[in-house]
């Protein structure tokens, strides 16, 4: 993907991330800048989604903020790796709505999703014979 299709959804997240840990730690775009001898519009590109990060950058990002556990570090690498990842859809072009394909995006990141139903039968399983059958039972509140 090139630098110029950016953002990407996950880039925006990777951003996000990143731009969350800075404000926790109590830093300024200008410490971050400093630390990893760079120049701000860099970490800006970065917090916007605009640009990726190295992994050097990234673990010398972590130690700045104090972020120490291993497996929240290995979780923002996969997405910082991921950011430039081309999915089936992306070929589409102005087949597909913006909006539309960063909800595809973030399907295909999802390791879970729940739902609730309000009914024994999940409504994606409802079927018109199902439905004939419920509203065909008379059913009273006791």
């Amino acid at each position: 993907m090139a630098q110029s299709d950016m953002p990407t959804m996950r880039s925006r997240r990777l951003g996000a991330e990143l731009r969350r840990l800075r404000l926790e730690a109590g830093l300024k775009v200008n410490d971050v800048a400093t630390a990893l001898e760079c120049g701000q519009p860099k970490i800006s590109q970065i917090e916007n989604g605009k640009r990726g990060i190295r992994p050097l950058d990234l673990t010398t990002f972590f130690n700045l903020v104090g972020v120490d556990d291993e497996q929240y570090r290995n979780n923002v690498r996969r997405l910082a790796k991921q950011i430039h990842k081309r999915d089936w859809w992306s070929g589409e072009g102005p087949m597909l709505d913006d909006a539309l394909k960063d909800f595809m995006t973030l399907e295909v990141d999802s390791e879970l999703i729940r739902t609730y139903e309000c009914s024994v039968m999940p409504g994606l399983l409802q079927t018109e014979g199902y439905m004939r059958r419920v509203f065909a039972t008379r059913w009273t509140p006791e």
